[in-house]
């Protein structure tokens, strides 16, 4: 095992992984199809790649970083034929997975953290920076002002900032589940701060010479970024084009890669592996069902890295990092006013090979069957597996879907048994 390929589960540092030589699926052809749209919104369930996607990018685009380009992408296909764009942009980067859910602690520790993320900012680009502006970032008070200083201080001087938002909704989709939403709409609606930032930043994308040239956001569901940008027009939701249908996850032939390389490394059995994988992690498919089907990024990571460090299959085949999603999805069904009403239709989505319905975009708290399935679609319980009649058909894309959907129906009739 000395000369093979490491495998980072859980590791989300682009850099950190080319560095190491470590397992890595080459999706950087897709920077050119991105770079088509300045302003994109990338939703994905938890867990799917989306966090090592805005490292990559963070590696491609920031101006710091232009001189190891060699190191982070020889041997990519963008590394092959790269675009005019990298290596030019001052990078301000933020990851609210690391925002407080404590609704009473939440806007303190938001300003906490995006001010810190404001100073980084300015003490990575001091020397290019107009010559004042980073003390005067650092001296600001709060999180808004620091970002009026970074945007008002670099526009008309050609500096392109590009904004990397992660897991933009990780603390309100919480707040929604545990603390319900009177305490969501706090953040997200009128003058809750959550909505200022965005309005803020919606400023600095559309005004002449705007100093945010491009700005990529993740998430997993579109509620909070509709509550916060009245539909979307902060950008382009990008999450159901076709030509980002396998920006994450492991397709088919990347199952099979991972499987044979490791099996003749390790000595196990690669197409037990490949079809335990296949009927586990595989088979989400987005936007359409003429999509390609991709495989849970981490989840397949998990799996693999047992076999390569033990040569044996695991007893478990659900992720422990995932078992706390499903009483968070739960609570939001507990918390929805009308439980008792959804509990069939839960059972309908278990039994049923398939079930129709249409896909909510915008913003759709769960107030019946329609709005469920569309939460199950955005977090990852529930994939495209058809249409009929103008509606899509929605199934559990593996077994690990529909091991996750049995434990929430669970979570459902417990809360609601604990109430009578």
């Amino acid at each position: 095992m000395e000369n093979t390929r490491p495998i980072l589960y859980g590791v989300a540092d682009y850099a950190e992984i080319r560095r190491a030589n470590a397992w890595f699926i080459d999706r950087t052809a897709k920077i050119r199809d991105l770079e088509g749209t300045r302003y994109a919104v990338f939703l994905r369930p938890r867990r799917f790649g989306k966090s090592l996607l805005i490292s990559m990018l963070h590696a491609y685009y920031d101006v710091n970083f232009a001189d190891r380009f060699e190191e982070f992408f020889g041997g990519t296909d963008i590394g092959a034929n790269p675009t005019d764009e990298r290596g030019r942009y001052l990078v301000l980067y933020f990851d609210f997975s690391a925002v407080s859910n404590e609704a009473t602690e939440v806007q303190r520790k938001f300003n906490t953290y995006a001010s810190l993320c404001c100073d980084t900012f300015a003490r990575n680009y001091r020397t290019r920076l107009p010559e004042g502006l980073a003390d005067r970032i650092l001296a600001a008070q709060n999180c808004d002002e620091k970002m009026n200083e970074i945007t008002l201080g670099v526009k008309g001087t050609g500096i392109k900032l590009y904004v990397l938002i992660d897991e933009y909704d990780n603390f309100t989709n919480t707040i929604l589940a545990e603390s319900g939403e009177r305490a969501y709409n706090e953040l997200c609606h009128g003058g809750g701060f959550f909505k200022r930032f965005f309005t803020n930043l919606k400023t600095a994308t559309s005004d002449t010479e705007a100093p945010v040239t491009r700005l990529f956001i993740t998430g997993v569901s579109p509620v909070t970024m509709d509550d916060v940008t009245s539909g979307f027009n902060i950008g382009t939701d990008i999450s159901l084009m076709p030509q980002f249908a396998d920006f994450t996850g492991f397709r088919h032939e990347d199952l099979r890669a991972i499987s044979d390389y490791y099996a003749a490394h390790c000595g196990f059995d690669a197409d037990k592996a490949y079809n335990t994988a296949i009927r586990w992690y595989d088979n989400y498919r987005f936007g359409s069902a003429s999509a390609p089907a991709v495989a849970n990024t981490t989840v397949v990571l998990s799996f693999f890295s047992h076999l390569w460090r033990t040569k044996q299959f695991p007893n478990e085949l659900i992720d422990e990092n995932l078992r706390t999603d499903y009483a968070k999805i739960g609570s939001l069904i507990v918390k929805c006013g009308n439980p008792e009403r959804l509990i069939p239709y839960i059972k309908d989505v278990l039994s049923k090979k398939s079930i129709s319905a249409p896909l909510a975009v915008g913003s759709q708290k769960i107030r019946g069957p329609w709005e469920l399935v569309s939460w199950f679609y955005y977090l990852g319980l529930l994939s495209i597996s058809g249409s009929y009649f103008g509606n899509l058909l929605f199934s559990a894309p593996n077994m690990y879907a529909r091991t996750g959907l049995e434990k929430v129906l669970s979570y459902v009739e417990m809360r609601l048994e604990e109430r009578t």
